[in-house]
């Protein structure tokens, strides 16, 4: 930073000599072009982090209540679609408004 700093200071001096204006003025113009510079990089290392946002691990609670850690490829594809399974199959067959008396109110097709 301190070189840095040094150079754009050697610079902007040398631009004023060379007829091109106050140093001051250069000195500002490089100071905020290296500011963008640095937010640019700021910007750019946060938006790298939330592109790769693919699924590292998986926890599953066992029936004992205990939890497993699960971190390889296949097995975590595995337990996500034996989940996914359970998930968007669970009323089929066992719905409980397809019986008894909400049936009978409801209906079939919700018609009442």
């Amino acid at each position: 930073e301190e070189n840095s700093c040094s150079y754009r200071e050697n610079l902007a001096a040398a631009r004023a000599t060379a007829g091109k204006g106050s140093a001051a003025t250069h000195l500002r113009s490089l100071n905020d072009r290296e500011d963008q510079r640095e937010a640019a990089r700021h910007i750019k290392a946060v938006t790298k982090k939330v592109e790769n946002c693919s699924t590292t691990q998986v926890i599953v609670i066992q029936e004992d209540g205990t939890s497993v850690e699960i971190t390889e490829k296949t097995a975590m594809e595995q337990e996500i679609l034996t989940e996914n399974e359970k998930k968007y199959h669970q009323c089929e067959g066992a719905c409980p408004l397809l019986e008894g008396r909400l049936l009978q109110d409801i209906g079939l097709l919700g018609e009442g």
